[in-house]
C-alpha cells in the first residue's frame, strides 16, 4: 500500500490505515479547503469511499464542484446552530475564519507583518449545524469525521447527531495541545464524553477513536491484503 500523501503532515496515511477494513466507506468533512492539497480525504476517495464535503468559501466549493462534481459539496459555515455568521476570507482560504478569537491572533500576527497571506474581505454568511446537514440527507453511517474550521471545531461537534451517528474516527485541529494534559482541553473532553479516546497527535491534528475501536483490525486486514 503506498504511502503517498495528501494531508500536510501525513495525518491521512494513519487515518486510512485505521480505516482499512472499512471499503465503500462514508466521510463528513468540514473546512475542505481543497480536492487535493492538504486534505485527509483523497486517499480514502482513491480507495472507493464516498462523503460531504463543507466550505463557508464559495471558492472552495467551485473547485468541488468542478473537480468532484459527484459528490455533495455544500457552501455553509458550521456552528452548533442555524444562525448568520460574519466570514473572513483570506487569498489562501486556507486560514478563513468565522471565530473572533482567531481573527484577534491572526490581526496580531497581520500587525507583526508575519502573515503569509492577504485579507480579502468579510461578508454575513449562513451557518449551520451538522445535525441540521446531516438530518437533510439519507446518510446511515458516517465513517470518519473531519475538522479543520479555525476555532470552531467544538462548536461544530456540539451541534452533531452523536445520538445517531458515531464516526469510527473523527480527526480535528487542535493547536498546541499538550498531550500530557489532553483531557483538560474542551475538544478532548467533549469528545471523551461522548465515547471517544485521543489515539494520535500529528502537529496540530488530533485524532480520535471510538474507546471500543478495534486497533489491531487495520493490522489483520492489511496482513491478508499483503
Amino acid at each position: 500500500m503506498s504511502d503517498f500523501t495528501f494531508s500536510e503532515h501525513g495525518e491521512d496515511i494513519l487515518i486510512h490505515r485505521l480505516l482499512l477494513w472499512k471499503e465503500n466507506g462514508f466521510y463528513v468533512d468540514v473546512g475542505c479547503y481543497h480536492p487535493r492539497n492538504m486534505s485527509m480525504t483523497p486517499r480514502l476517495r482513491n480507495f472507493g469511499w464516498n462523503g460531504i464535503n463543507i466550505d463557508a468559501d464559495e471558492r472552495v466549493i467551485k473547485r468541488f464542484n468542478t473537480e468532484l462534481p459527484h459528490l455533495t459539496n455544500l457552501c455553509v459555515a458550521i456552528t452548533d446552530k442555524n444562525c448568520d455568521v460574519v466570514l473572513r476570507r483570506y487569498e489562501d482560504s486556507v486560514i478563513n475564519t468565522i471565530s473572533q478569537k482567531q481573527k484577534n491572533h491572526l490581526d496580531n500576527i497581520e500587525k507583526n507583518d508575519g502573515l503569509f497571506t492577504k485579507q480579502l474581505d468579510e461578508s454575513t454568511v449562513e451557518a449551520k449545524s451538522l445535525t441540521t446537514i446531516l438530518d437533510s440527507f439519507e446518510i446511515e453511517q458516517i465513517d470518519f469525521l473531519n475538522l479543520d474550521i479555525e476555532e470552531m471545531e467544538l462548536e461544530a461537534l456540539r451541534g452533531f447527531p452523536f445520538d445517531k451517528y458515531l464516526p469510527s474516527v473523527i480527526a480535528c485541529e487542535i493547536h498546541r495541545l499538550i498531550l500530557g494534559n489532553s483531557d483538560e482541553n474542551e475538544v478532548v473532553h467533549f469528545l471523551m464524553e461522548q465515547g471517544y479516546i485521543l489515539q494520535s497527535y500529528v502537529f496540530h491534528t488530533a485524532i480520535f477513536i471510538r474507546k471500543n475501536f478495534d486497533t489491531e483490525l487495520c493490522h489483520r486486514v492489511q496482513a491478508k491484503r499483503l
